[in-house]
Formats: C-alpha cells, structure tokens, sequence
C-alpha cells in the first residue's frame, strides 16, 4: 500500500514537473517526508513504550514497609487501593498493590497471617471506619494514592490506624 502511494507521488512530480530541476526538487520532498515519517514512526514505537514503562504507577507500586518511630513499631503502606472489601463482621479489608513480606511485620512485633492487605474494624472505631472508607473508595475511582499507617493486628492483617490522599 506504501509502495502505491509513492509510486504515485512520483509519477505526479514527473508528469507535473515543466522542468528537470523541480523534477528534482519534488522528489526530494517524497523521499525526505517520506524517511522523516520512518524515523519518528521508529521513535514512537522504540521510545513510547519506555516512557510508559518508566512512568507507569505500578512501577513505583511498593510493598507495605515496616518502622520504628521513639521506640514504637509501625507499618506505612504507598501505593494504590487495589480493592476494598467489606464483610458482615464488621471487617474492612484494604488490599494492596503489591502484598508486604511477613517477615517485616514480625520484627516489630506484628505476627500477621495475611500479607496482601490491611484491616480495620468497624464496630471498634465506627466513625473512623465510615472516613476511613469514603476516603479509600474515593482514590480507588480517581486512581489516586493513598498512604497507610498500621498499627498492630486486627483479624490476622495489620491494623490501619490512619490514612492520607495523595494529589496527582
């Protein structure tokens, strides 16, 4: 299909063309919009792709990670509210983008069973539970992130004690 394009580009210049020099001329053009076309195709299918990998929010995705601040553990988790769950027990569950190593809990005293999310518990803490929840569902539908403290274990995963929305 290319091939039929500039074969008749050229025939166009060649029967348009009242002289040899603009003969030339029109030609050129052809070829150089034609090479300029490939090289920026090339760089858009060879450089796009990088920047899409270099840029993208699950690369800066990070497991939960845990600290200790004036002689207190505690878990802080970045990233994106992959799901959130809500179950008849009152359970909040918050999973995250990528789960933390279990062995990062226990060396602050956290002996956790379930390493891919977080938990509150809403018949503890219900008005902190309800602001919990409408900010957590509010940057899972605008793809902001959020970051996370936990604080001990409730029901097996770690406890969340707070939370911040992130701008974009």
């Amino acid at each position: 299909m290319k091939f039929k394009k500039l074969a008749v580009a050229l025939l166009l210049c060649s029967t348009s063309a009242p002289s040899q020099g603009y003969l030339t001329l029109c030609r050129k053009r052809i070829f150089t919009g034609m090479f300029a076309r490939f090289r920026l195709t090339a760089l858009v299918l060879n450089v796009c792709p990088l920047f899409l990998y270099l840029f993208s929010s699950d690369l800066y995705a990070a497991a939960p990670t845990c600290h200790e601040h004036k002689g207190v553990g505690y878990c802080k988790y970045v990233g994106r509210v992959k799901s959130l769950y809500v179950n008849s027990s009152n359970i909040i569950l918050l999973y995250f983008d990528t789960p933390v190593e279990r062995s990062q809990p226990n060396q602050y005293g956290f002996n956790i069973s379930y390493d891919s999310a977080a938990a509150i518990d809403i018949s503890q803490h219900p008005e902190f539970a309800t602001y919990f929840y409408s900010t957590a569902l509010a940057a899972q539908a605008s793809g902001r992130n959020v970051s996370i403290q936990m604080r001990g274990v409730q029901s097996g995963y770690l406890k969340i004690d707070r939370i911040w929305l992130h701008e974009n």
